[in-house]
């Protein structure tokens, strides 16, 4: 008698388990899955072409399903969404601010993109997210080295120059500039020649810079006060690239700390530094599109 008991009871409990995983399984959803193209930057008519070349590198998205966001992507990427019915998929456009892989942050001058879908299980919807400056942008310095008049000068103490020179590279049009350097000319250093009137406040403020160079270049602003009294605020550089294999980069670069926290100055000045570094006789840095963005 208690063999069979024994049997019974063992018998009941793995009939109760195959029971429950049947139920377990039959009631979990199948998900939606949402594979998601790069990012295409488009022009913004309001501005009148005032963002100029339209090369950028925006490669994640903040990505919302309905009002619940996921996380931060690197695009493409294939999401999978337990969810389905008549959904919004929200968009936004996010940088590595300061090129770091670790601080990713939502752009604040791009428009977000969205897609109302009907989802339905076990499907993939593609998109293909579009963006472009937001209308309220404000450009307060561009340099796109079309002009034949630089807007950054080139400090007297510096050994190497910046000239203006037309680009070669395949998908390149016009014009960029470059800092050839050299153990006659090891050292550069630049800062425009505007005074900059930038918004405070905790407003966002960042720089944009295209970049290809084999040796490291400093980047930071100086703000004047109205004593005509300099501070100098070291901020991000471009570490460099190999030679054999440089390609043209953009940074975006967060200014908004500097500007807010320095309460008395009245405008700012941008400036670069770079040298060639040991060991090398020669190397060079070539920049375009420099822009300090904000809201209007």
């Amino acid at each position: 008698m208690k063999k069979k008991s024994l049997f019974s009871t063992v018998a009941l409990t793995l009939l109760f388990l195959l029971l429950l995983q049947g139920s377990c399984v039959k009631n979990n959803p199948l998900p939606v899955y949402l594979e998601i193209s790069e990012w295409t930057l488009n022009a913004n008519p309001v501005l009148n072409g005032k963002e100029g070349d339209l090369f950028h590198g925006i490669k994640h998205a903040a990505v919302y399903v309905g009002d619940e966001i996921l996380g931060y992507f690197e695009l493409p990427c294939k999401i999978p969404v337990l969810k389905s019915g008549n959904t919004r998929i929200t968009i936004s456009p996010a940088i590595m601010n300061g090129g770091r892989m670790t601080v990713k942050t939502v752009y604040p001058f791009t428009d977000y993109y969205y897609e109302d879908l009907n989802l339905e299980e076990g499907k993939t919807y593609h998109i293909e997210p579009v963006t472009r400056y937001n209308s309220s942008v404000e450009f307060a310095f561009v340099e796109d080295f079309e002009s034949a008049s630089l807007k950054i000068m080139t400090d007297p103490t510096s050994t190497a120059s910046l000239f203006q020179t037309q680009h070669t590279d395949p998908g390149k049009s016009g014009y960029k500039g470059i800092i050839n350097l050299s153990a006659s000319d090891t050292l550069w250093l630049g800062n425009t020649f505007s005074d900059l009137v930038l918004p405070k406040g905790g407003k966002p403020v960042f720089l944009e810079i295209d970049y290809r160079n084999t040796a490291y270049v400093s980047t930071g602003m100086i703000s004047i006060n109205s004593s005509n009294e300099n501070t100098i605020h070291p901020n991000v550089g471009l570490n460099a690239q190999d030679a054999s294999a440089a390609v043209w980069k953009k940074i975006y670069i967060e200014l908004t700390e500097i500007v807010s926290y320095s309460t008395d100055s009245q405008y700012f000045e941008l400036y670069f530094k770079t040298s060639l570094p040991a060991d090398f006789t020669e190397a060079k840095v070539e920049i375009d599109n420099i822009k300090i963005v904000h809201l209007k």
